[in-house]
């Protein structure tokens, strides 16, 4: 079984699954940006759940990010530590490619999905997948004027940034789903174990592709 750590957006979450991919167990934070308070505790329940079911935690998955500075350095923290507790092997899962497939999954007609997660005003980190197993990479992007979907009953967005899209670009695609939760990163991870692409877990670090500026949660904001 693989623990899976999701850290790098509103709300953290955590999921087991199988070396199929199968999820067998997932639970999310309730309380917006609630990481460094709720994500050890819901660590804490997934590891009472393998203890319940007398089964082996072979590996910790965790988003390598781009998302939230704070969120990621809280979940990647987590995951290594257990690594190193354990012995077990760390997987970088790129939660966007991992959002994209897991909706074309549940959506066979979509042709194209944008996975995209809030970074600040009207930017987002965004993959853009056209069909399953298309090659794209993460970048850094302003919404307006950026998506121009011919067929927009073909499109599908998965991620924290949906309504600021949608408000935005003034079209709505045929499917929106909120992400990312852990339970979408699972056949990624199973991928990625089954593969043997393990992480040095004394040198990992999440990948920001921006630099950090601080502010002001928003947790605190007026």
């Amino acid at each position: 079984m693989i623990l899976i750590i999701e850290s790098s957006a509103d709300f953290p979450s955590v999921a087991i699954c199988d070396l199929q991919g199968n999820v067998q167990f997932e639970k999310h934070a309730d309380v917006f940006q609630s990481h460094s308070e709720q994500l050890p505790v819901l660590v804490n329940n997934a590891l009472d759940w393998f203890t319940e079911q007398s089964l082996e935690l072979l590996a910790i998955g965790v988003n390598q990010g781009p998302g939230s500075y704070t969120g990621l350095r809280i979940g990647v923290s987590l995951a290594k530590g257990l690594c190193y507790a354990k012995n077990i092997p760390l997987l970088a899962i790129d939660a966007f490619e991992a959002m994209g497939q897991y909706l074309f999954s549940k959506h066979s007609d979509l042709k194209i999905v944008y996975a995209m997660i809030d970074a600040r005003r009207d930017e987002v980190f965004m993959k853009r997948l056209e069909v399953p197993n298309s090659v794209a990479k993460v970048e850094a992007k302003i919404l307006d004027n950026l998506i121009t979907e011919e067929n927009w009953q073909e499109v599908g967005f998965i991620g924290n940034s949906n309504d600021k899209a949608v408000r935005i670009i003034e079209k709505e695609p045929k499917v929106v789903l909120f992400g990312p939760f852990a339970n979408q990163l699972c056949f990624e991870a199973s991928k990625l174990f089954q593969n043997k692409q393990f992480q040095n877990v004394a040198y990992f670090e999440p990948f920001y592709l921006k630099d950090f500026v601080p502010g002001i949660s928003k947790k605190f904001s007026v």
